[in-house]
């Protein structure tokens, strides 16, 4: 997969706001830059309104297992562009049934 390189806006770093703060906006840059509509969508729907797959499923009109694949490769998506690689390899290693 060819991923395009992302410039983060220098204000989600050097500003004075809050680590919470600049979690959330760098969040919300990588949602918006990195996945697809469908993709933010789901994940939205998932941790922010807490539907289950199977509403989400029924709400969109796709299957749960459309629905769970595609949060899924959202999760992994972040990832990608939240870690670097060292950071990544480590977290690979534990079992995590979410990502």
């Amino acid at each position: 997969m060819n991923h395009k390189r992302l410039h983060l806006p220098m204000e989600l770093i050097s500003d004075s706001r809050s680590q919470e703060q600049k979690t959330d906006q760098w969040l919300e840059f990588l949602m918006e830059n990195c996945l697809t509509a469908r993709q933010k969508q789901i994940l939205v729907l998932y941790y922010y309104e807490k539907q289950t797959l199977r509403e989400i499923a029924d709400q969109l009109g796709i299957t749960e297992s459309t629905a769970c694949r595609t949060k899924n490769r959202a999760c992994r998506r972040l990832s990608h562009y939240a870690y670097p690689n060292s950071i990544r390899k480590e977290l690979s290693n534990h079992e995590d049934p979410d990502l």
